[in-house]
């Protein structure tokens, strides 16, 4: 596969950036992971802006044309799975926000 043009090496770049966020939350507490995870929400929604709006060079060639779609389809799985790694944490915070209430009246 051919290298990722100068457009799919920033969004990859800010996709692994933001990859880091939802670990960093996870070690914190309270406003602090809010905050995080809030950070790695903005960051992921600038990533898949960026990524919907990207398109080939209109000089690229049939064989440049397809290595780019290659590279640019390679980035869907990484940031899909992101997308639902971070569902993780959320959910736990928001399951512990519901479960807490629960268990306090036991």
């Amino acid at each position: 596969m051919g290298a990722p043009d100068e457009a799919q090496r920033y969004v990859l770049q800010q996709a692994m950036a933001a990859k880091q966020k939802p670990k960093q939350a996870e070690a914190a507490k309270g406003s602090q992971r809010k905050a995080l995870m809030g950070e790695h929400l903005t960051m992921m929604k600038e990533v898949m802006d960026k990524h919907a709006v990207m398109k080939p060079k209109e000089a690229m060639s049939g064989p440049g044309h397809e290595e780019w779609m290659k590279e640019h389809q390679a980035l869907m799985p990484q940031m899909m799975e992101q997308m639902m790694g971070q569902q993780h944490p959320m959910m736990e915070t928001t399951w512990r926000k519901k479960a807490a209430p629960a268990s306090a009246t036991r």
